[in-house]
């Protein structure tokens, strides 16, 4: 199984959703938007053929602005997130994977049910906004 290329196939097929969305990119300021792919790409089978099922995981992060207050700013940044949330949804019922070969992606899926609040940061009245996703794929 060969590792090169994922990087550049899950960034190309990410920049499908709206918007521009950095790869394993700092966010620090509002409106960045960052997929980070994490280190861990687990084995979950083994075949007697020599091929293995594996997991991707990974998260949107997003910087939008924050309030302490009851007022909509939150809201409209969750819901930006689950628009996040709605897409991944979309590319999985349509089959639409980003290009793994020779690997095959078989799912995309959430790990989270929810867009959720990471980090906080009041002084810049900025918040930090994740969602967890999973891609599995055969090689």
């Amino acid at each position: 199984m060969s590792y090169t290329g994922k990087g550049r196939a899950f960034l190309e097929w990410v920049q499908g959703w709206d918007g521009y969305v950095k790869l394993n990119g700092m966010i620090s300021d509002e409106g960045d938007l960052s997929v980070v792919i994490s280190p861990n790409s687990e084995q979950l089978t083994q075949y007697i053929d020599g091929t293995s099922e594996h997991v991707l995981p990974f998260a949107l992060t997003a910087m939008f602005p924050f309030s302490s207050g009851n007022d909509e700013t939150n809201i409209d940044a969750n819901e930006l997130m689950e628009g996040w949330c709605d897409w991944i949804l979309q590319q999985e019922q349509t089959s639409n994977y980003p290009n793994f070969q020779p690997a095959t992606v078989t799912e995309i899926s959430p790990v989270d049910q929810f867009p959720y609040l990471a980090m906080t940061y009041q002084g810049e009245k900025l918040a930090k906004y994740q969602f967890q996703c999973k891609i599995t794929y055969e090689a």
